[in-house]
């Protein structure tokens, strides 16, 4: 029943944090990470919105691509990806940047 007293359009904005930890084995030889990012279709929701990405290492020229749908199938089609974010970052070995 409550169902169907859900808005088709939010009227309103929530602003949750969530942290993700993963395992930090200090290797700073690889050169990208690939994650999916999904929305539960339990409530409406209009936009979802990364705004930072923890890194450290030697870092330097840096991008972010984001694709619609998620990433499977896709890895290696550029076409199919779009440029979020790109800029020089410093290196910082001991301590996370954004």
């Amino acid at each position: 029943m409550s169902a169907l007293l859900l808005k088709k359009q939010a009227d309103y904005l929530v602003h949750d944090s969530y942290t993700v930890e993963t395992e930090d084995h200090e290797d700073h030889t690889f050169n990208g990470v690939m994650f999916d990012v999904e929305v539960l279709d339990r409530r409406p929701v209009q936009a979802l919105v990364v705004d930072s990405i923890h890194v450290r290492g030697g870092l330097g020229q840096m991008s972010v691509w984001c694709v619609e749908g998620g990433r499977r199938g896709v890895e290696e089609k550029p076409a199919a990806w779009t440029q979020a974010f790109s800029r020089h970052v410093n290196a910082s070995w001991r301590d996370f940047t954004s």
